[in-house]
């Protein structure tokens, strides 16, 4: 802050000051006053002023000198805060306190954003090593020259392709909200869309399938078809020998709930609280090196996007719940 600077702020108060010292000057007058008296007074209020006005500057001086100093020497500038030394005048104290809080405010934003690329990067290094599976397999049915070689590699692209598709809805999870159109549709065609989408794989399982559903409800048809698809998916990877599969709801006056039933491995008791948290393998995933943690951690982030409720179950094989409150359903 340079002296003319401080002047032209205080601009008003010097006004203020002037037209002051004339009233003084013409009260002291009207009182009798000899002429070296109403000096004497004059200039010694004009002295206590300048000394006032002086300290003050100097005061200020300090304090944006200081700061524009330390600016000047980071290379993060949104951590002067850190070093901004204590004022000993309100206006700073202010300046100082909102700083502090915007500098506060950007630092936590910064750190969603880490947090968010470091499970980003940790993701796709995760999804990198996954596709491969099923094109090195692919690579090697073109060299051996399989049986069944069309239908095999059918197969492994659609794993390929859902992959892709989850790497895809797992980028635009952040923002559902800005692509997303609520619309009645009815629960069955839904479900139909997202076996049709994996019928290779499910005839390859030799899956036993079973669609009792009436309701319809409100929701967006491609997230949800998206969540159905990772719930299918994951009771493939997970199958028995003879897999069941069902798909059946259960109506009451608060909730419609669409019941998605397979006759898997299931998932162990104290690893069921777990199987929604992003990364969670647990001890079947291990073992078989069949997960990445996402699926179902994507599935519970979209329909919380959607307003739904999602739960999971495991006594003989496992259940996937997702309830569609009455106030966006229509049955």
């Amino acid at each position: 802050m340079s002296i003319k600077e401080f002047i032209l702020d205080k601009k008003m108060y010097f006004i203020a000051h002037i037209a002051s010292l004339i009233l003084l000057q013409i009260l002291l007058a009207t009182m009798g006053i000899n002429r070296s008296g109403i000096i004497f007074v004059m200039i010694f209020m004009i002295f206590c002023h300048v000394l006032y006005l002086t300290h003050e500057y100097f005061r200020r001086f300090r304090f944006y000198k200081n700061i524009n100093d330390q600016l000047e020497g980071l290379d993060r500038k949104y951590l002067i805060s850190e070093f901004i030394e204590r004022p000993n005048f309100y206006e700073g104290e202010t300046l100082e306190n909102i700083v502090s809080d915007a500098c506060k405010s950007m630092n936590d934003e910064i750190n969603v954003y880490k947090s968010q690329w470091t499970d980003y990067r940790d993701y796709i290094e995760s999804w990198v090593h996954e596709v491969k599976t099923p094109l090195s397999a692919s690579y090697l049915m073109l060299e051996n020259k399989q049986a069944n070689l069309e239908e095999n590699l059918y197969l492994e692209l659609e794993r390929i392709e859902g992959y892709v598709e989850q790497a895809l809805y797992y980028a635009r999870s952040n923002h559902v909200e800005k692509d997303y159109i609520i619309k009645p549709y009815p629960l069955d065609e839904l479900v139909k869309d997202a076996v049709r989408k994996h019928r290779k794989l499910l005839i390859e399982a030799k899956c036993d399938l079973k669609i009792d559903l009436q309701s319809t409800i409100y929701t967006d048809g491609k997230w949800l078809t998206f969540v159905l698809s990772q719930i299918i998916i994951n009771a493939i990877k997970y199958s028995n020998m003879s897999m069941k599969l069902s798909f059946t709801e259960k109506v009451n006056k608060d909730f419609i709930t669409l019941n998605i039933c397979d006759n898997g491995i299931g998932i162990k008791k104290d690893e069921i609280d777990d199987v929604f948290v992003k990364g969670f393998v647990g001890s079947n995933g291990r073992h078989e090196n069949k997960s990445t943690g996402i699926g179902l951690y994507l599935c519970k982030k979209l329909c919380h996007k959607l307003g739904l409720a999602i739960s999971i179950k495991s006594d003989q094989g496992t259940c996937v719940s997702i309830h569609f409150p009455v106030s966006t359903t229509i049955g």
